[in-house]
């Protein structure tokens, strides 16, 4: 049976949880945006980007949020929580890695014709650091740790590769590091990874062929386009920079 102080940290967790935004990635587009932003009615739900009345999906996808709920969640009195929640957040984070090359790799292509060769691609690299090379490799020649660090997030890098150092050495028995991650470290850097990747994927969703075409048939292009040209100009800001 838990006890009182047990549950009291439990209701906490889920509080943490709460703290993590509601996203929806439009079907056409694919730009992601916040819950609040979509317009929704009884009867339609209207991206807020291209304007389109589109179906959506949650995002990140059940997998993620199921990984990232599971280590907020997870009661801290546990001998093993340092361990299981580092698992889990870098876990999460690996699989929003992937989904963030996918979308890399899309420049100047339709899904359709590439989406197969992408897959075995990212296959090919497995584990984050061949993922991390594989970033540079297909993005516009930068790091991911420079495109962190342009989300406002210049902490990130520092405490995902902190975590990756406890989880490697607590999967193999030695689980000192992992007793001082304490529930406020997990929470703080799943509020971070969230945004970060959420900035990420919409960057480089700008540059594939089925954002611009939904982009050109937006029945209020003149909004669409306006967001259009805000994350061109950072884009832009951030090529200047690294030049």
């Amino acid at each position: 049976m838990l006890k009182v102080d047990e549950l009291s940290l439990g209701n906490e967790m889920t509080i943490a949880m709460e703290k993590i935004k509601t996203y929806f990635e439009c079907h056409r587009c694919h730009i992601i945006d916040t819950k609040e932003n979509w317009s929704m009615t009884s009867n339609k739900t209207i991206c807020p980007e291209c304007g389109k009345i589109e179906q959506f999906d949650i995002w990140p996808s059940s997998d993620v949020l199921d990984l990232i709920k599971h280590a907020l969640e997870y009661v801290p009195a546990s001998p093993y929580y340092g361990l299981v929640t580092s698992v889990f957040v870098c876990t999460a984070f690996e699989l929003l890695l992937e989904k963030l090359l996918y979308i890399m790799a899309l420049e100047d292509f339709w899904e359709e014709q590439v989406s197969v060769v992408i897959e075995k691609l990212i296959d090919a690299y497995q584990g984050r650091d061949r993922k991390l090379q594989l970033y540079t490799h297909v993005g516009w020649g930068r790091t991911f740790s420079e495109d962190v660090k342009s989300t406002g997030h210049k902490k990130f890098i520092e405490h995902w590769e902190k975590l990756v150092r406890i989880r490697n050495k607590s999967v193999h028995g030695d689980l000192e590091l992992s007793a001082h991650i304490k529930p406020e470290h997990i929470e703080t850097i799943c509020i971070e990874g969230i945004d970060v990747f959420y900035k990420l994927c919409n960057i480089y969703t700008i540059d594939t062929w089925d954002y611009t075409y939904a982009l050109e048939q937006s029945e209020h292009g003149s909004e669409a386009k306006k967001e259009f040209e805000k994350l061109q100009k950072w884009k832009d800001n951030v090529e200047g920079k690294n030049k």
